[in-house]
């Protein structure tokens, strides 16, 4: 990444022993993704890292889904007809993926990972959350349309201190194996990249809410800012999204138009 500072960051945030930085990764599907391979064998069983911490049962946001991935489940949104985004990480190479959305399974036709994702060659222990991972995105395709509205995507800036609604199916600590349930914590954001941002302390991310969403409420209505990424270990000292407005071209393109933008000025 060559983001090297924040825009705004309203303090800094250092890691402890016992705050160290946790991300789900998949098996690397090109040769150069080394840094990829090093992370999964320091987290082994963390395979889909990023539940809700200090949150609650969600009855909204119906456009947010499990998605079933070749080992542990991860988190996703429903953007478009039969577009679905998710965090690159979560996708596996030959797998045949399936979006839960209402208590129905929905197959996946495709799924293509942001071009460049990769994670730094480093120690977790060593890592800074927000360039530990980089375009850690993805665009699935369903073969079927959920009778679902999909959630509207930020197309504008975000500013520091934004309030946050953060969404996933995740556990609500490490290792109580709670995933499957929607869940819901209010934050704000902490630290400001251009292509991600940090929220920290309670009302966080845990196991099992990669890939899934963070809303604010833009222009009076409730939009997609971000996609959960990077969490602490254990949970509930950090979290790390990636940026969907850095994103919304890639994202408009890969998924062939067939998304929902908040309206332009």
């Amino acid at each position: 990444m060559t983001d090297t500072r924040p825009i705004h960051s309203a303090h800094s945030y250092r890691l402890s022993t016992t705050a160290l930085v946790v991300i789900c990764l998949i098996a690397a599907t090109t040769s150069d993704l080394r840094s990829a391979d090093l992370a999964r064998q320091a987290i082994e069983i963390n395979r889909c890292a990023a539940g809700i911490v200090g949150g609650r049962t969600d009855a909204g946001h119906p456009a947010v889904g499990l998605f079933r991935t070749k080992t542990k489940p991860c988190t996703a949104t429903l953007i478009g007809k039969r577009t679905v985004l998710t965090a690159a990480h979560a996708i596996d190479e030959g797998f045949q993926h399936i979006f839960v959305l209402g208590g129905v399974e929905y197959e996946v036709e495709s799924a293509v990972q942001h071009p460049r994702f990769t994670v730094r060659d480093q120690p977790l222990e060593d890592a800074d959350p927000l360039q530990y991972a980089a375009h850690d995105v993805a665009i699935v395709r369903l073969r079927q349309a959920p009778p679902v509205e999909p959630a509207v995507l930020n197309t504008g800036p975000l500013r520091l201190n934004m309030q946050l609604a953060i969404v996933g199916l995740g556990e609500t600590r490490k290792g109580r194996d709670d995933r499957g349930v929607k869940r819901v914590a209010e934050n704000t954001i902490a630290i400001l990249f251009r292509r991600n941002y940090q929220f920290n302390d309670h009302g966080s991310v845990c196991h099992g809410d990669s890939g899934g969403p963070s809303f604010a409420i833009i222009k009076d209505r409730e939009v997609l800012v971000g996609v959960h990424s990077v969490v602490s270990n254990p949970c509930g000292a950090f979290g790390v999204d990636m940026r969907v407005d850095f994103y919304i071209d890639w994202i408009k393109d890969t998924a062939g138009g067939d998304v929902v933008l908040l309206p332009a000025d």
